[in-house]
């Protein structure tokens, strides 16, 4: 935060007294404060001290400026992760055409039909000519 007090900056540290009466976490205040102080810090640049005088030009104007200053995530962080080519040497179409078993019947498929053994070829219907 600007060593000078602004009303700004005594507004800022009254949400931040509020949150921690209200009990929010504690690395919640350390994160609203270290953003709420690099606001302010940009506002003050402009000549913005007090909370009236917050425009929403301002506010559109710092987003482009994060956007323009961010740093990238590491790897590790990206909810994605990185892209891989699959396995060529894993048969995707063979373990998708693989029957699941019905939930009503473990081990079962969900087809009675086939959960039958064969018949063999030596029972009387099939005798004849």
């Amino acid at each position: 935060m600007s060593a000078a007090v602004t009303p700004l900056s005594r507004a800022v540290e009254e949400h931040l007294n509020w949150l921690a009466v209200h009990g929010y976490a504690d690395t919640t205040l350390r994160a609203r404060r270290y953003h709420l102080d690099q606001l302010a810090a940009f506002l003050a640049d402009l000549d913005t001290t007090t909370p009236e005088a917050v425009s929403f030009a301002a506010l559109e104007s710092y987003q482009r400026h994060l956007h323009r200053h961010r740093t990238p995530a590491p790897a590790s962080r990206c909810r994605s992760g990185p892209r891989r080519a699959p396995d060529p040497g894993q048969d995707v179409l063979r373990l998708a055409d693989q029957p699941r078993p019905h939930p009503a019947r473990p081990g079962g498929r969900a087809d009675p039909a086939q959960d039958r053994t064969p018949t063999p070829r030596s029972d009387p219907v099939h005798w004849g000519g």
